[in-house]
């Protein structure tokens, strides 16, 4: 029941964010405490906002087990936030956790998916 409050929680933010075109949203459950929430939301601007968490619910509540906030316009990188055992991370304060921006992997703390929305949203070009 946790993971399906938490996941329209956040289809619900992913549907209100801004200069939105179009929503792509799904939820899985995959045993009794596991799930996965993913999806794209695409911007006016063609920049597009790809992200997945799988999660597991624990008495203390919702946890991102693994998480990908990844925003580019085209094939050019705007972010990726992750906590993928990436080796060019492993010396940052913050590993496994790590940002990659368009010139280098820089230290960050998870970021929540409303966090990495506001992000897009703010590098968003209104054409």
């Amino acid at each position: 029941m946790l993971l399906r409050a938490y996941a329209r929680e956040l289809a619900a933010a992913v549907q209100e964010a801004g200069f939105q075109a179009g929503v792509i949203f799904s939820f899985e459950e995959r045993a009794p405490h596991l799930g996965l929430v993913k999806g794209i939301l695409t911007f006016l601007d063609g920049s597009e906002l790809h992200f997945s968490e799988f999660l597991a619910a624990t008495e203390d509540g919702v946890h991102k087990i693994k998480y990908r906030y990844h925003c580019a316009h085209g094939p050019s990188l705007r972010f990726r936030y992750d906590n993928g055992r990436d080796p060019k991370a492993r010396s940052l304060s913050t590993y496994p956790h790590h940002k990659h921006t368009p010139a280098e992997i820089i230290p960050a703390d998870p970021p929540s998916l409303i966090q990495a929305i506001r992000e897009a949203e703010s590098l968003v070009a209104i054409p």
